[in-house]
Formats: structure tokens, sequence, C-alpha cells
């Protein structure tokens, strides 16, 4: 993707929108499924959800997180955030 103003705008947006979205407290953290049975909720349904529900493509919010999560490169950074209390700081 490339980074230019208009997608770090959107993806200050949807990092706005995801701290908004997790903010609920204690929801169960999953992977893979936007939300499970449990309530569960995943960062990469979220931001599917959050993406059609605002209209919001073209944004460059994986690079960032993936920076904030501790660097770009393999799929293994992004398994470091494993819990909804990462992502909040990783948001914040």
């Amino acid at each position: 993707m490339k980074l230019d103003l208009a997608g770090a705008v959107k993806a200050v947006q949807m990092l706005g929108l995801l701290a908004d979205y997790f903010d609920g407290g204690d929801a169960p953290w999953t992977k893979w499924v936007h939300t499970d049975d449990d309530g569960g909720r995943c960062l990469i349904g979220a931001m599917d959800l959050l993406r059609k529900r605002h209209r919001l493509y073209g944004d460059a919010t994986r690079y960032y997180l993936l920076e904030a999560a501790g660097g770009l490169g393999t799929h293994s950074r992004a398994s470091t955030i494993t819990d909804a209390a990462t992502c909040r700081s990783c948001l914040t």
C-alpha cells in the first residue's frame, strides 16, 4: 500500500473507531472471526466491519498497527497483539 496523507488521515479515523469499538472493557478476545458465540472480538474482523459500516477504504491502518506492535516483516509480528488490552495499548 502506498503511504500518503489521505491514507494516513483515514488510518487515524480507523484507529479512533477501533479504540471506541474495543473500549467495551472486558470483552473476550478471539482471532479469525469478527464476533464469536461468547462475544469475542477479532481485530481484523472489527476493522472489516468498521470499514463497511463507515465506508472507510484505502487506509493504512494495518501498517500503523504492525509498526506499533513491533515492526513489519512477518505475520508473527501481528501475533504480538494477542488480547484486547494489548490492542487498546497499540491504539492509544
